[in-house]
């Protein structure tokens, strides 16, 4: 039987990057375990490139944000509820 032969879309590397929940993730945990051929192109890995950093970039900014905002959480009054304690970043 021959392994399966795969591209990965960007949009599996930007849904893994987000969480370790899905399936994308879980498929992108394989990738080096022999199940299966990855193929790639010099413009699909400047694609994922380009994509990854932007998204990095935005995880910097809103976890910067949500420490300045919990920073903050302090001065709420008490009686409101404090969402942030499950917040997975």
């Amino acid at each position: 039987m021959t392994k399966p032969q795969i591209v990965l879309d960007t949009n599996v590397l930007v849904t893994a990057m987000r969480s370790r929940r899905g399936t994308a993730f879980k498929l992108l945990s394989r990738v080096g375990s022999n199940d299966f051929d990855i193929h790639l192109s010099v413009p699909l890995v400047m694609e994922y490139e380009e994509v990854l950093l932007r998204q990095l970039e935005q995880t910097v900014l809103i976890t910067y944000v949500i420490s300045e905002v919990s920073k903050n959480l302090e001065y709420m009054p008490s009686h409101l509820p404090n969402y942030w304690h499950n917040l997975e970043i």
